[in-house]
């Protein structure tokens, strides 16, 4: 394996960026149906002179977390995810500490987060987890029903019951954690259930990932993919039941977001920022993509091995990848007055073919314009509640008071009309300091919680 040789370059790179390290690739204890990242395994099994073993060596994060961290800021986050990353056994991740505290500089802090199916958490990995202060995300897909329908084992067995022991191992031992919900076919028409089982369970930080896998020749959705009206609908109710009894305790990824931005706040998810590609994931041999949804290698940008982590985030390849977004708009999405919170969506999204244009509409617009319509009145009311120094149970209990109705309005094509939504200009907040929402948690731990 070739040594990485520092590269000379004579303009300054930016140091705004963000690695998810996968450590054993796409390897996973569980086959579940809609997995994106699994077909990774075989296109690396087919790749000439790959040995078929895919743990990351301590060597390659070495190399990974020395440069990571060479950069001049005062926070900084690993991000671990898979596959499912406790297969590399917590021995691993012990010595991934050391490396980490071996080049960490004074003042500087670093954080752990780590997604998991916590399927094989056990006594000894949550104490390691807590003593280490890791953000753990749970994904769990709501009650068993629903969750094992999918994810389920290679053999074909379910996963519920593992899941749940894994969580409460977790609220025993104190570590923190929020869970990731994967929006299917199999739970997006029952919002009511979901959302009681996860507040039943105790999670209070949740987020809703609506699937969306497809044949990327013929662009024909996976049968367990949602459509956008599925996603809008699920969402509406979602807000309805955390406007009604949980504001300010229950927070729900999209719903903080959209209330940033009603506040001035620009985006801190990715897929709603105006431009993206500062968000990459390193495989475990050391090869750095453009990101965690474009695995390909088309997107491939290089190996640490080869060439340094500057230099390949900062590639005038991935700088064009990250200006796409804005770029590929289609005007529809150049004419909506939610482009502020929306942003076009995910590129990954953007499959829905438009007449008399080169660009692809996002796959979920009508599901964010049904959302962002509908919350419109209740969002506004928030921020100027929190704009006042009010808390936000105070804009709810106005709402409540009036008995104020939430209609749908339709414009003549169907479409949800639109409202005007604040220009984000406020700079994005320091990751330590209150989020802008008023959930009075910190913004790394709130809106711009990257797990």
């Amino acid at each position: 394996m070739k040594r990485f040789e520092p590269v000379v370059t004579p303009e300054p790179l930016s140091h705004d960026y963000h690695v998810m390290v996968k450590p054993i690739g796409g390897i996973c204890n569980l086959r579940c149906a809609y997995c994106y990242y699994l077909p990774t395994v075989d296109m690396y099994k087919a790749q000439p002179g790959h040995s078929g073993d895919f743990r990351m060596s301590l060597e390659t994060y070495d190399l990974f977390a020395k440069q990571y961290l060479d950069r001049p800021l005062q926070q900084i986050m690993f991000a671990w995810q898979g596959g499912e990353p406790t297969l590399m056994g917590l021995d691993w991740f012990r010595q991934a500490i050391a490396i980490q505290k071996k080049y960490v500089r004074e003042n500087q802090l670093v954080e752990n987060s780590f997604q998991t199916n916590g399927t094989l958490l056990d006594d000894t990995w949550c104490d390691f987890l807590r003593e280490h202060n890791f953000l753990i995300g749970l994904s769990v897909d709501g009650p068993a029903s629903y969750h094992d329908k999918y994810r389920r084992t290679p053999a074909g067995e379910p996963s519920h019951e593992k899941v749940q022991r894994g969580l409460k191992l977790l609220r025993k031992h104190g570590v923190e954690f929020n869970s990731l919900v994967v929006l299917s076919q199999s739970n997006v028409h029952d919002p009511d259930g979901v959302y009681r089982f996860l507040t039943n369970a105790g999670l209070r930080h949740v987020q809703l990932i609506p699937l969306l896998e497809y044949d990327r020749h013929t662009f024909e959705p996976i049968p367990q993919a949602i459509t956008g009206e599925q996603y809008g609908r699920f969402l509406c109710r979602i807000f309805d039941l955390w406007f009604e009894h949980n504001i300010g305790y229950i927070f729900v990824q999209i719903i903080e977001q959209t209330l940033a931005t009603h506040l001035g706040v620009s985006p801190s998810l990715c897929i709603h920022m105006p431009t993206c590609g500062r968000a990459l994931i390193l495989e475990h041999n050391g090869d750095l993509y453009a990101c965690d949804h474009y695995p390909f290698p088309t997107d491939l940008r290089g190996n640490i091995h080869d060439k340094s982590l500057h230099e390949m985030v900062n590639a005038p390849e991935q700088l064009d990848f990250g200006r796409n977004k804005k770029t590929s708009l289609t005007q529809i999405c150049r004419d909506c007055s939610y482009l502020p919170s929306c942003n076009g969506g995910c590129c990954k999204h953007r499959i829905l073919p438009v007449e008399g244009e080169p660009n692809r509409h996002n796959w979920f617009c009508q599901g964010y314009r049904l959302f962002f319509e509908y919350t419109f009145d209740r969002m506004a009311a928030i921020a100027i509640a929190l704009r006042r120094g009010l808390p936000p149970q105070h804009a709810r209990d106005e709402f409540l008071r009036a008995k104020t109705p939430q209609p749908i309005l339709l414009d003549a094509s169907g479409r949800p009309m639109s409202r005007s939504v604040p220009s984000p200009t406020a700079a994005r907040p320091d990751r330590n300091s209150p989020c802008p929402c008023g959930s009075g948690l910190k913004f790394k731990k709130c809106c711009g919680c990257k797990v």
